[in-house]
């Protein structure tokens, strides 16, 4: 099972200026428009993955990738762990 949560932003900054022949500014508009947007999604798909490890006397090392399988999203999980058992 998933679950995410996103927002995004936007901001657009709009300048205008009309000049006339001998270039002095005659009339200017300026805009400030924004944007944003919320949501929430979730789901249960499944998802795979690769691990390998190896050990020597009390040393092991791992290594791990995962893919997860969502609606619009390819997230992954990338891992290295140097283990030391005593």
């Amino acid at each position: 099972m998933w679950e995410t949560e996103y927002e995004e932003k936007e901001n657009y900054i709009w300048n205008y200026e009309r000049v006339d022949f001998e270039g002095r500014v005659v009339s200017s508009f300026s805009d400030n428009i924004s944007d944003s947007d919320k949501g929430e999604n979730d789901g249960s798909d499944l998802y795979y993955g690769v691990f390998i490890g190896w050990n020597h006397n009390n040393w092991s090392l791992s290594l791990e990738h995962t893919i997860f399988e969502m609606d619009e999203q390819k997230p992954s999980l990338s891992s290295l762990g140097l283990t030391y058992n005593f």
